[in-house]
């Protein structure tokens, strides 16, 4: 069972990926893990499978699966509702879940209530989320010193290949044309940033720390699913590997670990966005102070 003096941290997408390797980092780290997966078998698969793994993963409590689809807001309100009643404090919150469809698609995929999900999961689900926790946040930072947010973006907002800017009078991209796989992925990357970066400037002076990170690309995650071709991957990853250009998931997550956990140099870094540990410039729609404020007022309204 938790307690008041065990930390806590909530890791989006935990079952698999980079997700499933900070969550091992944070557990070995004595944090009470809560696992928010979409699919809670494969939570509790994943907690068999790290249990297994080694002794230093065996203390109870160390994991605390429960279900979360970012693409319902009905389920992220349930989830915050189920965790309040569970814990009192929230040290780390780690918006990792991502989901990416095929990159010429020209129809959006949706799930059973219409919801659009590349834009649902990757950004509008962590900001209701997010902002519904916020509280718990400062509170815990206010008690306990510090506590911290970390999304997960990717360096795919700099794109401008086959992509345009994000149109703030067309945020669904309903107009004729504006639709493509990678069209929405890169938005809902951009919009990543600038939640952080306004999160950040709300936050400040709170203890509530705020970052952003690229992973790098990580082939052997699955996460692309079906946007990338088998051929693709294969030829490509290699090629990748051999410039560096390849992550491995324990490498992304040393990263997500140290910031998110506030390892020196990161326990007063806030608002930046960083990559295999350096923080970096972002896109130039991403660095405008309205744009934050912008994508906030339009976030509030789809998801109220």
């Amino acid at each position: 069972m938790a307690t008041n003096e065990s930390k806590v941290a909530i890791v989006t997408g935990a079952n698999s990926g980079i997700g499933l390797e900070v969550t091992k980092l944070l557990a070995s780290s004595g944090f009470i893990v809560v696992m928010a997966c979409r699919s809670l078998d494969r939570a509790n698969q994943a907690v068999a499978a790290m249990q297994n793994e080694t002794t230093s993963l065996k203390s109870s409590g160390s994991f605390v699966p429960m279900q979360l689809d970012l693409s319902d807001y009905d389920s992220v309100r349930k989830f915050v509702s189920e965790f309040l009643a569970k814990f009192s404090r929230l040290d780390v919150l780690i918006n990792n879940a991502g989901y990416a469809e095929e990159f010429s698609r020209q129809q959006r995929n949706l799930n059973s209530k219409g919801t659009r999900l590349t834009i649902a999961t990757n950004h509008l689900g962590h900001f209701l989320l997010t902002k519904m926790l916020l509280q718990t946040l400062k509170d815990t930072a206010s008690r306990h010193g510090a506590a911290r947010v970390l999304i997960v973006s990717s360096d795919y907002h700099t794109y401008t290949f086959r992509v345009k800017p994000l149109d703030f009078d067309d945020l669904f991209m309903e107009k004729p044309g504006a639709y493509s796989g990678s069209q929405a992925y890169k938005n809902s990357k951009a919009m990543n940033i600038l939640h952080c970066r306004k999160l950040a400037r709300m936050l400040e002076g709170t203890g509530v720390y705020v970052n952003a990170l690229h992973p790098g690309f990580i082939p052997t995650t699955g996460f692309f699913r079906g946007c990338m071709r088998c051929f693709f991957i294969c030829c490509f990853s290699g090629f990748c590997c051999c410039c560096r250009i390849t992550r491995t998931p324990q490498e992304a997550a040393g990263h997500m670990f140290n910031i998110a956990a506030g390892v020196p140099p990161y326990e007063d870094k806030s608002g930046l966005y960083f990559y295999d540990g350096r923080s970096k410039p972002t896109s130039a729609e991403t660095s405008l102070l309205a744009n934050e404020d912008l994508l906030w007022e339009w976030s509030e309204a789809v998801t109220s």
